[in-house]
């Protein structure tokens, strides 16, 4: 009984043994197959890009694009992609259009439904770069709506990438909806999406937000605005100003020099530098430098004055901002560091008469 035991025992063994050689040569015959075809592919890569650059120099010969469309599909669409950043403009316009004559805008589309989540992420990548091409969009339909409800956060900002591009107002509005609840780096992405649509999104969707009582969602909408870096029709910014949280006033502040001039604004920055928070009348110290308010000079001559480091170093700053007046505040201050500040009613003029 011993020796049948020991004689089954071996045989597993030799078993498993060649079970693991076999596994062991098909992963190195894999692994030579794998590294052959990325040879391949890059040794064809310069030619199918050389193809492609002479068909979008004007070039009317499709014959070897389409054979490369048929023996090397895969390195074709990368090399497609690689070429998009470089081009704009009519010619942009003729490589979208021969993805979609080469039905690779289809492969992509179907590619969306692949249980692979590495080739759907992909899928979604490509189609938010063509859908800067109408056609393109009309093939890629509701895809893109669906992505945006995609579990993976890769699948949905992608997804939202592509419908920003839409031009119809329902779409970009949603993607502003979604930015504002997602994190830093999709919004960051998806501000320079919505861009195009700035003034349009600040008339329409952007002061129910503002008005909202979600101090995240206001914040992250304010942050927008910023990250545009573009003049936008908004109004109401001094009540977030006075009234709003720490974190909201501060965005409010920054945001404050990209609106329509108001009389509200420069009196709520000239309170919220007087004001106790400290971050906050540092915030609208530089603010009030970058739109150079002359209103603001009397406070920010006191906080020059205050002992304070940081509030005197950012007062100083923004007065050199605000000639010549602010510069006059300045010469007199480093004449003179224990002469009483201006009260708040001082004009330019009584300073100067004060000093004769």
């Amino acid at each position: 009984m011993i020796g049948k035991a020991v004689v089954i025992v071996a045989a597993l063994e030799a078993g498993c043994a060649a079970i693991l050689l076999l596994g062991l040569v098909w992963a190195l015959l894999r692994g030579a197959a794998s590294r052959r075809a990325l040879a391949a592919a890059a040794a064809i890569r310069p030619s199918i890009r050389q193809v492609l650059i002479d068909y979008l120099a004007g070039s009317p010969n499709l014959d070897e694009v389409r054979e490369f469309a048929k023996s090397h599909r895969s390195s074709l669409a990368e090399c497609l992609l690689e070429l998009r950043n470089t081009l704009s403009g009519n010619t942009a316009d003729r490589l979208w259009q021969l993805a979609l004559d080469l039905a690779l805008v289809h492969d992509w589309c179907a590619d969306t439904h692949s249980t692979h989540l590495a080739a759907r992420r992909a899928a979604f990548e490509r189609l938010a770069f063509c859908s800067v091409y109408e056609p393109c969009r009309r093939v890629v339909g509701q895809l893109q709506l669906m992505g945006v409800e995609d579990p993976d956060s890769e699948i949905r900002l992608a997804a939202a990438r592509g419908l920003a591009q839409s031009d119809l107002r329902r779409d970009y509005e949603l993607v502003f909806r979604m930015a504002v609840r997602w994190n830093t780096l999709a919004r960051a992405v998806l501000a320079e999406a919505l861009r195009p649509y700035a003034v349009a999104l600040s008339e329409s969707v952007i002061p129910p937000v503002l008005r909202s009582r979600e101090d995240r969602h206001v914040v992250a909408a304010l942050e927008i605005v910023v990250a545009w870096g573009r003049a936008v029709p908004l109004q109401g910014l001094d009540q977030l100003i006075e009234k709003g949280s720490r974190a909201v006033r501060v965005q409010a502040l920054r945001a404050l020099p990209l609106v329509a001039a108001s009389p509200e604004n420069p009196a709520a920055v000239v309170r919220a530098i007087s004001g106790d928070d400290r971050e906050v009348a540092r915030e609208a110290i530089a603010t009030a430098g970058r739109l150079r308010l002359e209103e603001s000079l009397p406070a920010l001559a006191r906080c020059l004055r205050s002992g304070c480091p940081d509030l005197a170093g950012a007062a100083a700053d923004a007065l050199a901002a605000i000639p010549p007046a602010g510069w006059e505040i300045l010469n007199e201050f480093s004449a003179r560091p224990d002469a009483p500040a201006p009260g708040p009613e001082a004009s330019h003029q009584d300073r100067r008469a004060a000093r004769v």
